[in-house]
């Protein structure tokens, strides 16, 4: 009852009073005034001010004494739609079923002047639909009791049914994915009218799925009119997180694109990343360094195979950090094949090789600098692989690793000369021999170390073998050590011309006389074979010049004595045919 007083009803209740006073004549006390204060009251609280008394019983969050006092208002009271909805707002936290059934009952037959009257607000100018002020009346309601998600979600799409509202569309979005209702989000997204409001609830839809790593779900929606805006979402996220989070947007955007058949777009996105990764990345451990660059290689490889599936004439991108028109720097697909792999060779060096951290830790490392790295730990498979990749002169690397083979062979030759035990010796060889495939298993007793390391050069020079022989054998021989039988029998049959007079300027006379003799009787048909001689071709050309520089060092030697059996028997042979006039070069 002092709600009651103190509210509306009590200033009704005293204006009543008033007017029903006798004009004339001073009332003594308080006393003669309370019969017809009670009586008043009474026809107040029961008859027309019974909202009133509702209303006052609400407000103060008496929501079982409004229902009482509703359950004892007369049953003709209870068609009233305003009726209707103040037991709905008492329902709403013991039976909010009921509740959400009386509101939307209140106005199925439409709205009336007492309940608009009641729901709208003092600085609404009267131009909204009475329909929607009524229901956003209805949701501030159930917002301020906290009032379960669905049962909102329920007024909201029975307003929807009745009025176009961008807000309550708005609501019902956010409700949806605050349930984790994805689709159901995304419908209610996609039907906001209103720009602006599309946009932001886009941005927020977007951004959710991103948190919760719900990428696939995200991928699979079409956004249909939206897929700029939700490029642009997905771009601004992940340019703004550092390249050593876990989880990172690049691949999010790509498997986007990708999922789009948009494959330059995907290319793009994760060359992009291969580049930031490079430039930010650095790792404060060997193995920091080996994962980073493991993930930089393996967005590089994603953006080859995205550009592979573009047509050949968009087989290019734009380097991300060209800041201007003027300075675009376009990239063919050759050029990033290219700084895959560098950044490829940099991860096979350091899985092997950890203390190599620092060097290859740099971000700017050119590929005849990483070619030395190579070297210098004997990884010749990756060295090959990287040269042959960029079209890197090989020179280098194959004296290299003919010099090693080489000195493996003295040094083990050494040992078992000296008889010592020579297991750390051989630790250390297989650190560079172990590292590199000689196509056999290295672990058999038939083969040794040397055998391995002369296989692997073997393996290489069968390759590029007419190129990169001469340097091989010249290396070779300028360390004292006898040609591999291998070696000679393959540079017989590419270039036997070339191997006489690498023989004759090392002052190799005696080997050059036998290769001449051999070449010579292969020509008349002895062994042709051996020489890659097509025997099928009539006229066989003979290297008459190197012949000729033999015969004169030969003749300028101190060693002729030594050689004139066999010296004898080239000059007969030579001799023959030039008489048959065999042709010559």
């Amino acid at each position: 009852m002092e709600y009651l007083l103190r509210g509306r009803l009590g200033h009704v209740i005293r204006e009543v009073v008033a007017r029903r006073l006798p004009i004339s004549g001073q009332l003594k006390c308080w006393r003669d005034v309370m019969p017809l204060f009670i009586k008043v009251t009474i026809e107040k609280c029961w008859g027309s001010s019974w909202s009133l008394v509702c209303d006052l019983l609400l407000s103060n969050h008496q929501y079982l004494h409004a229902q009482t006092y509703l359950s004892l208002l007369p049953s003709s009271y209870h068609g009233d739609r305003l009726y209707q909805f103040y037991l709905a707002h008492s329902l709403l936290l013991s039976d909010p079923d009921k509740s959400c059934d009386l509101f939307i009952g209140a106005v199925a037959m439409g709205m009336n002047e007492e309940l608009y009257t009641y729901c709208h607000d003092n600085d609404d100018d009267g131009s909204c639909d009475p329909l929607l002020v009524y229901y956003r009346k209805v949701i501030s309601l159930m917002e301020q009791v906290s009032s379960p998600p669905d049962h909102v979600i329920r007024i909201v799409v029975d307003a929807l049914k009745l009025v176009n509202d961008s807000v309550l569309q708005s609501l019902l979005f956010k409700l949806q994915i605050q349930l984790n209702r994805y689709e159901a989000a995304y419908d209610a997204m996609v039907t906001i009218t209103d720009n602006s409001s599309r946009m932001d609830c886009l941005r927020h839809f977007v951004a959710v799925l991103i948190d919760k790593h719900e990428w696939a779900r995200l991928c699979g929606f079409p956004f249909s009119g939206m897929e700029d805006e939700v490029e642009d979402v997905i771009e601004s996220r992940a340019r703004s997180l550092d390249m050593t989070s876990t989880h990172s947007c690049y691949d999010l955007l790509y498997s986007y694109h990708v999922s789009h058949s948009n494959y330059r777009k995907g290319a793009t996105v994760m060359y992009e990343a291969a580049h930031r990764t490079g430039i930010e990345v650095a790792g404060d451990s060997s193995m920091d360094t080996v994962v980073h660059l493991c993930k930089q290689r393996d967005y590089y490889v994603a953006s080859l195979c995205s550009l592979k599936l573009c047509r050949h004439d968009y087989q290019w991108l734009v380097r991300p950090d060209s800041s201007n028109k003027e300075d675009l720097e376009v990239l063919s697909y050759d050029e990033i094949s290219k700084e895959y792999q560098l950044v490829s060779a940099k991860c096979q060096l350091l899985w092997k090789h950890p203390e190599a951290s620092p060097e290859v830790a740099r971000s700017h490392m050119s590929s005849q600098e990483m070619m030395s790295l190579l070297l210098q730990y004997g990884l010749f498979d990756v060295a090959f692989q990287l040269g042959r990749s960029l079209r890197l002169s090989l020179d280098t690397t194959y004296d290299n690793l003919a010099t090693r083979c080489v000195n493996l062979t003295n040094s083990l030759a050494m040992i078992q000369k000296l008889k010592l035990s020579g297991t750390s010796q051989s630790e250390y060889t297989w650190q560079w021999v172990g590292s590199n495939d000689t196509d056999t298993n290295m672990n058999t007793r038939e083969t040794t170390v040397v055998d391995n390391a002369w296989m692997l050069l073997r393996k290489h020079l069968v390759l590029n073998y007419v190129k990169y022989q001469a340097i091989v054998a010249r290396r070779i021989i300028s360390m004292g050590t006898a040609l591999p039988q291998w070696l000679i029998d393959q540079y017989k049959k590419s270039d036997a011309a070339g191997l006489l007079m690498i023989y004759i300027s090392y002052n190799m006379l005696e080997e050059a006389l036998l290769l001449a003799t051999e070449y010579i009787d292969a020509a008349n048909g002895d062994g042709p074979e051996y020489f890659g001689m097509d025997t099928s071709i009539a006229t066989t050309w003979l290297p008459h010049n190197a012949f000729g520089c033999l015969a004169t060092a030969i003749e300028r030697t101190s060693q002729k004595l030594n050689l004139t059996e066999a010296y004898k028997l080239f000059m007969d042979k030579w001799n023959q045919c030039i008489t048959n006039k065999i042709s010559c070069y």
